[in-house]
């Protein structure tokens, strides 16, 4: 695949650098990537490629679609058009509406794909995933611009190639490695070789004093409270009660949980809040069908709990023909599942999760 994709990104590389030439308008550029999407990335034109695709009332430049479902909206401004990362502000709505978690800004020549979260409190947020200078790239740097398309390309997007990419990323970004260094064990071992034949001995303190002072003042900041992470013994699966002030959800896959007497299987958090939304609705009928639209199902800028689809980006049909939005974080559901609870007039204790790391 490499060969074939490397000769036709230089073959619209060229295209791209003429409409940069021409100073070609955006609706030239929409074109040109319309074929680009087809010919190099391998997408179907006719089901799997969207012009002026309409969310809501509004349009974006290009959908991409698997099986129906967008996975990808793309933000296309006119050939020679810096790019700033403001530009997706649009698209972010779009994607809002959607459901989608993936926006491509692109003048032809310069791409930018970011990845977009949401959180019940903070919002939408949207991270930069990569950025390719395809003229540039493509001189100095070919096959990182090649394996970055190449997660873009059909076959390896449906194979999850692309989300296997991000889950790596953010694996490896300056804090959670950090995190990883100041362990015992790892500090320890790096003591080891340190001290190895060494006249005087130093202390995993040491080390850890400076291992910081190798970092710059930008990740030292958020390390302020970074403490050695002391050795602790395997724990089996536990259970995390309902008052996990203190406690995240992210990164733990839920296995079962148990509401009031009753413990049942789940395989995703979504899973969880709709068997528990389902729960609530046979236990107290009245007291759930009063939620939809209510204030204590409302976050600061959406609605969790509504009669109205539209509303939300991951609707879910509930028994009782309430909408139950399901595009949340680990956390966030676990704050909806809260906010159901207490509506109903249930506590917090009532629901025990089973997860394992």
């Amino acid at each position: 695949m490499e060969k074939e994709l490397k000769k036709k990104l230089k073959i619209y590389s060229n295209i791209f650098k003429e409409a940069q030439e021409k100073e070609k308008k955006e609706a030239d550029v929409v074109m040109y990537l319309v074929q680009f999407f087809k010919q190099v990335l391998d997408y179907d034109i006719f089901k799997e490629i969207s012009k002026e695709y309409q969310i809501k009332g509004k349009f974006c430049d290009i959908a991409i679609k698997i099986k129906g479902q967008v996975e990808m909206l793309v933000e296309v401004k006119k050939s020679g058009m810096r790019l700033v990362d403001r530009h997706i502000e649009q698209a972010e709505i779009y994607a809002m509406k959607s459901g989608t978690k993936w926006v491509l800004l692109t003048n032809g020549c310069d791409w930018r794909l970011f990845h977009l979260s949401f959180d019940e409190e903070g919002g939408i947020e949207s991270t930069l995933a990569f950025k390719i200078d395809l003229l540039k790239g493509l001189r100095e740097k070919p096959d990182d611009v090649v394996g970055k398309f190449k997660l873009l390309h059909r076959k390896n997007f449906i194979k999850g190639e692309l989300e296997k990419f991000w889950k790596k990323k953010i694996m490896l970004v300056p804090i959670p490695l950090s995190k990883a260094i100041f362990t015992e064990d790892v500090l320890r071992a790096i003591s080891r070789e340190v001290n190895r034949g060494a006249e005087v001995k130093v202390g995993i303190e040491d080390i850890a004093k400076a291992l910081k002072n190798m970092f710059d003042k930008e990740v030292l900041a958020d390390m302020a409270d970074l403490r050695i992470r002391k050795k602790r013994r395997a724990r089996k699966q536990k259970a995390l009660p309902g008052k996990p002030a203190k406690v995240s959800f992210a990164g733990k896959k839920p296995t079962r949980a148990r509401l009031f007497k009753e413990t049942f299987e789940i395989k995703t958090w979504k899973d969880l809040l709709i068997n528990i939304a389902e729960k609530l609705i046979k236990c107290n009928p009245d007291a759930f069908n009063k939620l939809p639209d209510s204030d204590i199902m409302r976050g600061k800028k959406t609605y969790l709990l509504t009669k109205d689809k539209s509303l939300l980006r991951g609707p879910h049909k509930l028994s009782n023909g309430a909408f139950l939005e399901t595009w949340l974080s680990a956390d966030s559901i676990f704050s909806v599942i809260k906010r159901m609870l207490k509506g109903c007039g249930y506590k917090e204790t009532d629901i025990k999760i089973f997860v394992k790391d």
